[in-house]
């Protein structure tokens, strides 16, 4: 918790300076750690407003793939951490230009790391990899995780409204099922990657939809 680690080093300060022990290197070294603890509480905060939008009336915009990669993997990265998986994020430099509606792609890639999350909980090697890339008439965005993969049975049936392969309890089973109607608003397309030797999902939109 953010907010508890400010009030730590906080509370540090006020005892150095009871006890009369305050240097500038003790000042420095709280302010930093208050400083950087603030700036990750207004990331977390900009994403969090980010998300909470619906987004479905909004209009069609110019949007950065690997932008919304970023900011989205905010909103998760300290979950990922605390529960010790190894969150990796790949984005080029370059932009990843498309048009659509920046909210909702967000929410997708949430649903998707939170998949990933559910998949990896009890695992001992615990990874997730999220990876922006892109050619000339799409941009693409999957979402990787070290978790035992989905039977061949069930992958005809994992985008089906509330079919779901989580404990009972866990899932409604109407995550992947929407945010495949998501991506296909967008002319584009989520789907199970049956090559890779892991779990992989991958979105596909186009740069200029019709």
């Amino acid at each position: 918790n953010p907010l508890a680690i400010i009030h730590g080093e906080a509370a540090i300060l006020k005892e150095l300076a009871r006890i009369e022990r305050l240097n500038p290197e003790s000042v420095a070294r709280a302010a930093d750690k208050i400083e950087s603890t603030a700036l990750r509480i207004s990331r977390i905060i900009k994403a969090l407003k980010f998300f909470a939008r619906e987004g479905e009336r909004d209009p069609l915009q110019s949007c950065d793939l690997g932008q919304i990669l970023n900011e989205t993997a905010e909103f998760c990265r300290e979950r990922f951490k605390n529960h010790g998986v190894n969150f990796r994020v790949i984005a080029p430099h370059d932009s990843l230009p498309f048009r659509g509606r920046s909210v909702q792609i967000s929410q997708v890639i949430v649903n998707l790391l939170n998949n990933s999350f559910d998949a990896v909980e009890e695992l001992t090697e615990k990874w997730i990899e999220a990876v922006a890339t892109g050619d000339e008439h799409n941009v693409y965005l999957s979402v990787s995780d070290g978790g035992t993969g989905i039977p061949p049975a069930l992958r005809g049936q994992i985008m089906m409204p509330f079919f779901t392969t989580k404990d009972v309890g866990k899932g409604t089973g109407l995550g992947l099922s929407v945010s495949a109607g998501i991506i296909e608003s967008h002319q584009g397309s989520l789907f199970l990657d049956t090559e890779a030797p892991h779990t992989r999902f991958v979105i596909r939109l186009p740069r200029k939809p019709a």
